[in-house]
């Protein structure tokens, strides 16, 4: 019987152990330019999926159809989603695309997700995978209006996707050019400056400067 106890407790301490001496040996690359493995996804996916069920409310949308929460919704989707998830015809900003695991497409992810599970996504956040908690900064009220347009996402009108598209081109694709020619500006106009702050007279003093014979260069 002792011998059966003690291998019980050596099987457990090397099971807590070893992964341990892997996470610490750093053979788990944590890059967000490395994707999940399958058991990763697996497990990430379940443990989710769990997660959210258990804490999730079971009631519908009270603002489902109301075509005024549907529109106050998208002003909040416009400003606080579309950077990462994108919608018809909208693409999501260009940092989204280094985002791991990738923003799903909730036009068609949305559907997994009953309304009370999506307002308990929106509203907490799910940890560890870029997606905040718009509850630190919206109503509740606010989030079912989310979730209203988030039904509507597989269905927009032109006038929709109009709307969103002003958003997108505020902060869309950024102009490597033009980042570059800012760059050069700045250098040229830090260099004009410091033309400008040379010394004036011959031998380099600034009379401005000097305090008990102390050079510009000495403060």
């Amino acid at each position: 019987m002792r011998r059966f106890f003690w291998g019980v407790v050596v099987t457990l301490l090397i099971l807590i152990a070893l992964p341990l001496v892997l996470l610490g040996t750093g053979v788990f690359n944590m890059a967000a330019t490395e994707g999940p493995g399958a058991l990763e996804t697996t497990l990430a996916t379940w443990t989710v999926d769990r997660s959210v069920k258990v804490r999730a409310p079971q009631e519908i949308s009270p603002v489902k159809d109301d075509p005024a929460a549907v529109e106050a919704g998208m002003v909040h989707y416009r400003a606080m989603c579309l950077q990462c998830h994108g919608a018809q015809d909208v693409q999501q900003h260009e940092f989204a695309q280094g985002l791991n695991p990738p923003p799903p497409d909730l036009a068609a992810a949305g559907k997994d997700w009953s309304d009370g599970e999506l307002f308990w996504i929106t509203k907490h956040g799910i940890r560890m995978t870029g997606m905040p908690a718009f509850g630190k900064s919206h109503s509740d009220e606010e989030i079912w209006q989310i979730v209203a347009f988030l039904r509507k996402l597989d269905n927009l009108s032109a006038s929709q996707v109009a709307a969103l598209r002003e958003g997108e081109e505020a902060g869309h694709h950024h102009d490597h050019d033009a980042h570059e020619a800012g760059n050069q500006e700045a250098v040229a106009g830090h260099d004009e400056a410091a033309d400008r702050a040379e010394p004036r007279e011959a031998g380099g003093e600034d009379r401005l400067s000097e305090v008990e014979g102390e050079t510009p260069y000495q403060r």
